[in-house]
C-alpha cells in the first residue's frame, strides 16, 4: 500500500498512474522507495506484487488530534462539538475523499486477480471536491450552528489533488460504494 503522496505536485489532473514521480514530504518518498523495491523483486526475483495509491482516506477510527490525521476527523469533531470548522488558506483546495471500507473492498479486488500482479493502480472515488464544498457537508449534516473560519494556508500543501480511477474500473472492476455524504453521515452517527 503507497500513497498518492508520491505524485507531489500535479502536473495534469485527474492524476492517473503515468503521472510523474515527484514526491515533496519525506512521507511520500518513503512509500516511493517501498514502491521500488516491491517491483524490483517483483521484476528480478518474481515475487507477485500490486501497488495500491490510495488518496485521502478517512474512517471513524482516525484520532483528530493525531497531526498526521485528515481533515474529515478534525472537521467531524469540531462540528460535533458546536465549534467552527477551520479551513486553511482559501478552501478552493480540491481533492478526492475515499471511505476505507472502499480502500478495504479495492484492495481484495487488487489481491485476487491475476492481471492486477505487476500493476499500480489508484485508488478513490473518481469525484473531487473543493475543502470548502465539505466544510459545509459536515456544518449541514452536525445539525450544530457552526460556521467556516479561514486560516491562513499550510505550508507545503497541495492546491488540487485527486486521481482519475479508469484503470482500476477497467483491470479490476472497481466501483465505489461509499458516497461522501453517506461516509460523512456514518462518521456523525459514530461516537
Amino acid at each position: 500500500i503507497s500513497s498518492a503522496a508520491v505524485y507531489g505536485n500535479p502536473v495534469k489532473l485527474p492524476i492517473d498512474e503515468t503521472h510523474p514521480l515527484t514526491p515533496i514530504s519525506p512521507y511520500g518518498w518513503s512509500k516511493l522507495g517501498g514502491e521500488w523495491y516491491a517491483m524490483h523483486f517483483h521484476e528480478h526475483l518474481d515475487l507477485p506484487a500490486t501497488i495500491v495509491r490510495p488518496f485521502n482516506i478517512y474512517s471513524a477510527r482516525q484520532d483528530p488530534k493525531n497531526p498526521y490525521s485528515g481533515v474529515i476527523s478534525k472537521f467531524i469533531e469540531s462540528a460535533k462539538a458546536g465549534k467552527d470548522l477551520v479551513v486553511h488558506g482559501d478552501g478552493k483546495q480540491t481533492r478526492d475523499f475515499v471511505s476505507a471500507a472502499d480502500v478495504v473492498h479495492f484492495i481484495e479486488l487488487a489481491a485476487n486477480k491475476k492481471g492486477a500482479v505487476g500493476q499500480v493502480f489508484n485508488c478513490g472515488t473518481g469525484a473531487k471536491i473543493t475543502i470548502n464544498k465539505l466544510a459545509e457537508i459536515v456544518a449541514e449534516l452536525s445539525g450544530q450552528d457552526v460556521g467556516l473560519e479561514h486560516g491562513k494556508p499550510r505550508e507545503g500543501d497541495i492546491k488540487h489533488s485527486y486521481p482519475s480511477i479508469e484503470k482500476a474500473k477497467r483491470l479490476l472492476g472497481y466501483e465505489p460504494h461509499v458516497t461522501l455524504e453517506s461516509g460523512l453521515k456514518e462518521l456523525m452517527r459514530e461516537g
